[in-house]
């Protein structure tokens, strides 16, 4: 043991090539399982290992995968046994997909000591992204070896847990935790529990569900690999794939970590918007399947088996994992032609007898704050087009006057998909999200879909055009660019000579008059800082993140003083 130890310290330390990596750790693993558990040797290796920077990391495979099988490199593929998704085009939903709100860090408003993040550290995230990702683990557990020190590292969607590094050498007998992570059931090692995959591959995976109020079995099979496979390692982890029923119908199936913190549930929203609202229904998602699991009585994750860490509850938000079926519908890229697009918008925002976004927000009292193209879809009904609004994961419910109502302990915040921002969202982080904020989100759809979208084929520019790429920047960048997009005439009128001949008409009559109203009450807000910061000291103003404090001069906030408004905006759509 001693002897086989020191090889891989050398090997570690530069003193041994690394070419002989593969069977230094299938000799000591043989000697792990004799030494120790008495069995014969053990001729697999399940266990996959990569060395980086004088560290070696090892990452648990798929059960049953050999050394022989996969080689030993950590990609997505011989991880879990399962080819990564393809990364989202950044234009989609640019850096971190979606605007997090400080809820998202359970630590924002604690004193902490400085955390020092090494490359080590950054590698092994990477890994264990890599593999919660591509096989859609619940958690995944990792070991890493520099020198002659051995860690545990842990990950799941609500953080990190490592142990104490320990020395392998004097305390040979803590190998065994390879053994452990080499004899593992699949759920163990963090597989999804609902999906049992025989063939590898996404494609005719099947995933089964128990139906709470019948007992009954639901089993759903993969068509294809996933619609959207969200990139991160910690948070909600969106996972969405096109599946079929026992009917053979096509549905969509998502995954998704929601934080418990007391807020509803999307499902539980539009449960309720439809019992307030009921005749908007068909503007809505058709659910077919959803259930929230605990991810401590239902999953059980092994962070809840660490008692000594119970005191440390408290330090991070608990999520659960949501899982919904639902119809499939169609984006907006693949109407037959403008006025199609046209019917379908205004049936989102407003529409002709049902309201959908406007009556979900004044009759449901929820409002949305995540419009963006990928969430406008809609549906055939007797070959008539049928305006959708999809994902209600980031909404929040609201009180008679519009306000979000707050919840205990929690700090609201801008959210939603970057690209589609407010410009007040992206300036301040802590800016209150308004009604206005989500029509001036649809006005960026419009744009956006102006510029990326061809009716006529029924398709859309994966990249962002030049003239739009500084929306998917920075903050600053984007906040200027839209800032100067709104209310400089040249500006203007560089983004309106790429837009697609489909939109020719849309750009005359909403387009151009939309921007003209975001321009003007963006305008004002700016003429009322100037005229009342210039009053005499006894009315003076207090200007503090961008809120003004006067008790003679207040400014409509809400509605940009009147200016932005749904009776405006739905003026000019039907104008």
């Amino acid at each position: 043991m001693q002897r086989k130890l020191q090889s891989l310290i050398n090997i570690l330390s530069g003193r041994q090539e690394p070419d002989g990596l593969q069977q230094t750790f299938q000799d000591l693993w043989n000697t792990v399982v004799q030494e120790f558990c008495q069995e014969d040797i053990c001729s697999r290796f399940p266990v996959l290992a990569e060395q980086f920077k004088g560290a070696i990391f090892l990452v648990p495979a798929v059960p049953g995968t050999s050394a022989s099988d996969s080689p030993l490199k950590a990609n997505a593929t011989n991880i879990c046994n399962r080819p990564q998704a393809a990364s989202i085009p950044s234009w989609v939903k640019p850096k971190s997909l979606k605007r997090k709100a400080p809820e998202d860090d359970p630590l924002h408003d604690r004193p902490l000591k400085r955390i020092c993040i090494s490359y080590d550290d950054i590698r092994l995230g990477t890994s264990a992204q890599q593999c919660t990702s591509a096989a859609y683990r619940m958690h995944v557990c990792l070991i890493s070896i520099e020198d002659a020190n051995m860690t545990l590292h842990y990950y799941d969607s609500m953080g990190s847990i490592r142990s104490v590094p320990f020395n392998i050498v004097r305390q040979s007998e803590d190998l065994l935790v390879m053994w452990a992570m080499c004899n593992q059931l699949r759920t163990q090692a963090g597989f999804n529990p609902f999906e049992s995959n025989t063939a590898g591959e996404w494609k005719e995976s099947q995933f089964t569900f128990e139906d709470l109020d019948t007992k009954e079995e639901r089993v759903f099979t993969a068509i294809d690999g996933p619609l959207f496979s969200s990139e991160e390692l910690l948070g909600r982890r969106t996972l969405i794939l096109l599946v079929t029923d026992v009917f053979e119908r096509i549905l969509v199936l998502k995954f998704a970590w929601v934080l418990r913190d007391g807020s509803v549930a999307e499902t539980e929203l539009i449960k309720k918007i439809l019992r307030l609202a009921p005749e908007i229904r068909k503007h809505l998602s058709d659910l077919h399947f959803s259930r929230l699991y605990g991810s401590d009585m239902d999953l059980r994750l092994p962070r809840f088996s660490l008692s000594h860490l119970e005191d440390e509850q408290e330090y991070f938000w608990r999520r659960d994992l949501l899982t919904t079926v639902t119809t499939r519908y169609y984006h907006l890229w693949k109407v037959r032609n403008l006025q199609e697009f046209k019917k379908i918008f205004i049936e989102i925002v407003e529409c002709e007898y049902p309201l959908c976004h406007h009556i979900a927000h004044k009759k449901g009292r929820v409002l949305h704050r995540d419009i963006s193209w990928t969430n406008l879809m809609f549906d055939r009904v007797d070959d008539i087009p049928i305006g959708m609004l999809n994902d209600w994961d980031n909404s929040a419910r609201v009180d008679e006057n519009g306000n979000i109502i707050a919840i205990p302990g929690m700090h609201e915040s801008a959210r939603g998909t970057f690209v589609f921002m407010a410009v007040d969202l992206l300036r301040n982080e802590n800016q209150k999200h308004f009604y206005r904020h989500d029509l001036e989100s649809f006005f960026y759809v419009l744009v956006w879909a102006a510029v990326h979208f061809n009716l006529k084929e029924g398709t859309r520019s994966q990249l962002a055009h030049p003239v739009l790429s500084e929306w998917v920047a920075g903050d600053e960048e984007a906040w200027k660019t839209k800032m100067t997009f709104l209310k400089d005439f040249e500006a203007g009128e560089t983004v309106f000579n790429v837009m697609g001949e489909d939109f020719d008409e849309l750009n005359v009559t909403w387009i151009l008059d939309l921007r003209e109203m975001f321009a003007d009450g963006y305008s004002a807000r700016e003429e009322h800082l100037r005229a009342t910061g210039r009053c005499a000291l006894g009315k003076s103003l207090c200007v503090r993140n961008s809120r003004i404090k006067r008790l003679d001069t207040v400014f409509d906030e809400k509605t940009l003083g009147g200016h932005v408004t749904f009776e405006k905006f739905m003026a000019i759509l039907k104008g």
